[in-house]
């Protein structure tokens, strides 16, 4: 495997928290990249099917231009209020056509590893401007 020399700074708390069991700073983050590409490309996996086109659009749609905290980052609740505002004062729901009963028992069905997949391919369509068509069918 071919590597690539890296300087980053970390805040202390995690420097400690990701030495506490003795390893090098630089295996601790080699594993702990490796463990999260692993719970984001199955819990991508999970989401697949899960949510009709109309339902991505509405997500996409309601976090244009939103800024996504790790604070939210894995909270079903936040992601439900969310929705919920966003059907309430922008109309999404009804400019998508979602029924926002059956839209959220589905968000309410998922974990923490699955909205935080859900956040990540939001992300992944804003900032690289991918086609809405196709990227709704998933």
């Amino acid at each position: 495997m071919t590597t690539k020399n890296a300087t980053i700074r970390l805040p202390e708390e995690i420097a400690e928290w990701l030495t506490e069991n003795g390893k090098s700073i630089n295996q601790a983050i080699i594993e702990s990249c490796q463990t999260l590409r692993r719970i984001r490309t199955v819990s991508t996996g999970e989401i697949r099917g899960v949510f009709t086109s109309a339902e991505w659009g509405f997500l996409a749609d309601s976090f244009n231009g939103t800024m996504i905290t790790d604070t939210f980052r894995c909270n079903v609740q936040a992601l439900i209020a969310h929705c919920e505002d966003s059907a309430k004062y922008e109309y999404l729901d009804k400019k998508w056509e979602v029924d926002m009963t059956k839209f959220l028992d589905k968000i309410k069905s998922l974990r923490g590893a699955n909205i935080d997949a859900i956040y990540a391919r939001i992300e992944d369509f804003w900032e690289n401007e991918r086609n809405l068509e196709e990227w709704i069918n998933f």
